[in-house]
């Protein structure tokens, strides 16, 4: 309807890339699962279901999903539950969902006008897991005050990070140089416990995070000052 998308737990990326409703309303989903490696086979075969529900930290929509503030739904032999995605990871591979219930589908508000998305990420090669991502959306008013920020980070920690000291920083803010000149420094020190493995650092994560942070930043508000999306 007009105030929710809702999307189905099965939609495969390939589906979430293309739709023009998700590329038109929620064009942030669009963007990210168009970056998930894997080639053709992941892309047809993959859904956003199975994205969520294996809780994986390097994986890119559950970032998009919290950034959104997006609703995960529920159903069980109690009846329908709807979980923010905020609450819904507890930790890798572990998920608020009961283990009676099945994840039937997430809603998500379409994107406010004067508006702008953005994710972007780092990773070693194509079909590479993900060693830090950033996802953001910004309304942003004609004479360039962001009315709203969201900003998630993917890969960095053991679930999807939601930096509200960055969002409260940037809220009421113009986008300058300025504004913008301490936002990596913001992100870097929002990271509180970044994970090491064999692919990455914790030490590295975290400043890759920050960069990530900042074009992701950059991004959304050229897009919603422009009125241009990918």
């Amino acid at each position: 309807n007009e105030r929710v998308i809702t999307i189905g737990a099965l939609a495969t990326h390939a589906t979430i890339v293309r739709h023009p409703l998700i590329r038109r309303w929620v064009p942030l989903l669009s963007e990210a699962a168009g970056q998930i490696g894997g080639g053709v086979q992941v892309q047809n075969r993959g859904t956003i279901g199975g994205a969520v529900s294996a809780a994986n930290p390097a994986y890119d929509l559950p970032a998009c999903l919290v950034a959104l503030d997006a609703v995960c739904v529920m159903t069980g032999a109690q009846g329908t539950r709807r979980v923010p995605a905020a609450s819904y990871f507890i930790g890798p591979g572990r998920t608020a969902r009961r283990p009676e219930e099945l994840l039937m589908a997430f809603e998500v508000a379409p994107q406010a006008t004067h508006s702008g998305s953005a994710y972007v990420k780092l990773r070693f090669t194509d079909g590479g897991y993900n060693i830090a991502g950033a996802a953001c959306v910004l309304t942003v008013a004609v004479d360039g005050i962001c009315a709203k920020a969201a900003l998630a980070l993917s890969g960095v920690a053991e679930v999807p990070l939601r930096l509200r000291s960055v969002e409260a920083v940037l809220t009421g803010a113009r986008i300058t140089d300025d504004t913008l000149a301490g936002l990596a420094a913001a992100a870097f020190s929002s990271v509180n416990a970044p994970i090491s493995d064999v692919m990455a650092d914790g030490d590295y994560r975290r400043a890759m995070a920050g960069a990530m942070a900042l074009q992701a930043v950059e991004r959304a508000s050229a897009r919603a000052l422009s009125g241009a999306e990918p």
